[in-house]
C-alpha cells in the first residue's frame, strides 16, 4: 500500500522527496532565515492585533502512544472513513507550548522560535510539523494575536494558538461539525490531559505495543533517522515512560471515559473487531462491509518499501525474538516488568 499524502494548506511549499531524506539548508541560510523570522515577529508586535476567526465546535480525535507502536496504522484505519479530516503529525504542543510556556525567554524570542521551526520544516520539506496544518501567513496572524495579549496566561495563549492551527486546517479542508478532526502525534501522549481539558468534544486513542517489538522498531528506524534512541536501555526507557504517562491518563476519573487504549497485537489478531471498536469510539458509523474494506485497505501486506530503516516495517508480532540478545531480555525485565504486565502482556 503506497503512503497516502494528505493535502497541504494553501501557500505551503510542496513536499518533495522521501520522508527519510529531507532537504538540508546550509548554516548561512539558516542564520539568514532566523534573522528574517525575528524581524517578521517584531513587525507583528507593532502592527494592530488581528482578530481570530470564530468557528463552531467540532469533534476532535487524538492518536498518541510511544513512537513505533502503530499510531500511523490506527490513523490510516480511521482516516479511511469519509467524515475524517487529518494530516501529518503537527507536533503542535512540542513546537508551540514548549517554546512559549515551558522555556524561559522573552515573548518575541519564544514566538520567533515557533515561526522559525515552521519555516525550516517547510523549506526542508519535512514530513512532520506545523507546515502540514497552517501556512506562514496564517501562523503569523496567530502569533500577532498572541503578542498582543499582554499579561494573559501564557499557557492559555499558547493553547489558543494551537486551536487556531487546528481550526485553520480543518475548515480549509471543508470541515464542519459533522466531520471529525484526527491529529496523530505520538508525543502528544504527554499533553493528552491538557488536550482533553481544553476540548470537551475531544477523545484520545492510546496505541500500545509489546515494548520489545517497539525497541526493535526504534532500532531499525534509527538506521536512517536521528531521533530514536540508539541503545537498548534508551529504547526501553522511552517505552516505559510512555506506558507510565498512559497509565496516569487512564487513572484520572475526570478523563478516563474519553481515553481508549488499544493494543497493536489485538488489532493484528482480529482487525474487523478492533476496527469496529475504534470507529465506534470515534463516533463514526460503519457497517460490516465498510469495516471489512477498511481492514483490507490498511493491511500491512499491502505496504510497499517496508524493511529496516523504512517508516513502515513488516509489522510482525514477536519480531523481537530475532533481534534481542539474552542481555536485552534481562534488561527489559529489569526495567519494564511492571508496565509490561500492567498492560496485559506476559513473559513466555
Amino acid at each position: 500500500m503506497a503512503i497516502s499524502v494528505p493535502p497541504l494548506p494553501k501557500g505551503v511549499r510542496p513536499i518533495v522527496g522521501d520522508h527519510l531524506a529531507p532537504l538540508a539548508l546550509g548554516a548561512r541560510e539558516r542564520r539568514w532565515r532566523s534573522a528574517v523570522n525575528y524581524a517578521a515577529v517584531v513587525r507583528r508586535r507593532v502592527l494592530p492585533a488581528p482578530r481570530l476567526p470564530e468557528h463552531p465546535a467540532y469533534p476532535k480525535l487524538f492518536v498518541v502512544g510511544c513512537p513505533r507502536s502503530g499510531t500511523s496504522w490506527v490513523q490510516a484505519i480511521i482516516t479511511a472513513q469519509p467524515r475524517v479530516i487529518s494530516s501529518s503529525e503537527s507536533h503542535a504542543y512540542e513546537t508551540i507550548f514548549e517554546n512559549t510556556v515551558n522555556r524561559a525567554g522573552s515573548r518575541i524570542d519564544a514566538w520567533t522560535k515557533v515561526l522559525h521551526r515552521h519555516d525550516l520544516s517547510e523549506r526542508e520539506a519535512r514530513w512532520v510539523g506545523l507546515h502540514w496544518w497552517v501556512n506562514r501567513a496564517t501562523l503569523l496572524d496567530l502569533i500577532g494575536w498572541a503578542l498582543h495579549q499582554g499579561e494573559a496566561d501564557r499557557a492559555e495563549v499558547a493553547e489558543r494558538v494551537i486551536q487556531g492551527v487546528f481550526d485553520s486546517y480543518f475548515f480549509e479542508m471543508g470541515g464542519d461539525p459533522q466531520h471529525v478532526l484526527l491529529e496523530k502525534t505520538p508525543g502528544h501522549l504527554n499533553d493528552s490531559a491538557r488536550i482533553l481539558r481544553r476540548y470537551p468534544d475531544a477523545r484520545v486513542i492510546e496505541v500500545v505495543r509489546d515494548g520489545r517489538d517497539v525497541c526493535v522498531s526504534l532500532q531499525m528506524q534509527g538506521l536512517t533517522a536521528a531521533w530514536p534512541p540508539k541503545d537498548r536501555r534508551g529504547q526501553i526507557e522511552l517505552w516505559v515512560r510512555s506506558m507510565q504517562r498512559g497509565a496516569a491518563l487512564h487513572a484520572d476519573p475526570a478523563l478516563a471515559d474519553r481515553v481508549l487504549r488499544v493494543r497493536y497485537e489485538d488489532i493484528k489478531a482480529d482487525p474487523p473487531a478492533h476496527i469496529a471498536r475504534l470507529l465506534a469510539f470515534a463516533g463514526l458509523d460503519a457497517g460490516a462491509a465498510e469495516i471489512a474494506t477498511t481492514a483490507e485497505l490498511t493491511d500491512f501486506g499491502r505496504h510497499q518499501n517496508t524493511g529496516a530503516g523504512s517508516h513502515t516495517r513488516k509489522g510482525s508480532v514477536g519480531d523481537w525474538r530475532n533481534h534481542f540478545t539474552p542481555d536485552d531480555e534481562a534488561l527489559f525485565r529489569e526495567l519494564a516488568t511492571a508496565e509490561f504486565e500492567a498492560a496485559g502482556y506476559r513473559f513466555d
